[in-house]
């Protein structure tokens, strides 16, 4: 017949298991320091990262917001004058997505609708061109059953980004930049 064991005798037997198998977060810190990580552990809700949606209610320019639908900034990447600005130092994965489309084709098939990201590095001091994409709007003559057409352009890479730099978007053709939800978005995460 088994003796039940004192409360307080199961507690301490708790805490000290707990103890030798090590918290999550001290197991993912020794994980990082075994793989060679030089970069920060950071908690996911301090993790820089920020995902920006083209505001629709401003048609004249692409001006990205962080207070729409999913937008968001968090941790250390904040929005400012239309920029991300980097507060620290590290690898980021950044992307950007500009959905064109309209009603007609442009008369000018032969031109090129273009979505680009630039680096102000505090390192360089002209801004870099770090991502850029070209596509013709409509490449196959259009058919008059179709209605409207639409060209997305995706962009992403990583890249290392110093504290102080910002990140911007530029577009051609803005007036044909569809800004809906999921459509026209920018962010960056720290990896």
């Amino acid at each position: 017949m088994a003796v039940p064991l004192p409360r307080s005798s199961v507690l301490a037997l708790l805490c000290l298991l707990c103890l030798a198998s090590g918290s999550p977060v001290q197991k993912e810190a020794k994980a990082s320091r075994h793989q060679g990580s030089a970069g920060p552990v950071y908690r996911v809700s301090e993790r820089p990262a920020a995902h920006l949606q083209a505001d629709p209610y401003i048609s004249a320019s692409l001006t990205w917001s962080a207070d729409l639908d999913n937008a968001f900034t968090q941790g250390s990447l904040t929005l400012k004058n239309n920029e991300l600005l980097v507060h620290h130092t590290g690898l980021y994965f950044i992307y950007a997505q500009a959905t064109f489309g309209g009603l007609r084709c442009p008369q000018e098939n032969r031109n090129l609708v273009y979505l680009r990201v630039f680096l102000n590095s505090v390192q360089h001091e002209d801004k870099m061109q770090i991502l850029r994409a070209d596509k013709t709007p409509c490449e196959q003559p259009q058919d008059t059953t179709q209605v409207g057409w639409r060209k997305p352009i995706f962009l992403a890479g990583a890249f290392k980004l110093e504290k102080g730099d910002s990140l911007y978007v530029s577009a051609s053709d803005v007036e044909t930049i569809l800004k809906e939800n999921g459509a026209t978005y920018f962010g960056a995460y720290a990896l």
